[in-house]
């Protein structure tokens, strides 16, 4: 499945950001699977301040899969030392973004 997001600017990697709101349309990281519904809220947001916006896609699943087993941060799993193995999901997320393998 690819997902979009529609915004004002290019997001390599969303930052996943713990709160305990839980309201739908509150504060968040909206995708869709629909390119056409990304791009109409990009063209909404458009104005004389923003006059460029992206509709920003997700990469295959294997892929994503690829990358993260390459990565830093999937090496440090099998590391004692580190304690990457007793990381939650989204500090192992944050770990794997900050990785220089990302390019």
């Amino acid at each position: 499945m690819k997902l979009y997001h529609g915004s004002l600017e290019v997001v390599k990697a969303p930052r996943i950001i713990p709160t305990g709101h839980t309201a739908a349309y509150g504060n968040g990281f909206y995708t869709t699977t629909s390119f056409n519904q990304a791009e109409k809220w990009v063209k909404r947001k458009l104005n004389e301040e923003h006059k460029i916006g992206y509709v920003n896609h997700s990469i295959p699943m294997l892929e994503a899969l690829r990358e993260f087993y390459q990565s830093d941060t999937y090496k440090n799993l099998e590391q004692e030392y580190t304690k990457f193995w007793h990381y939650g999901p989204v500090a192992l997320y944050q770990e794997f973004t900050k990785d220089d393998s990302l390019g």
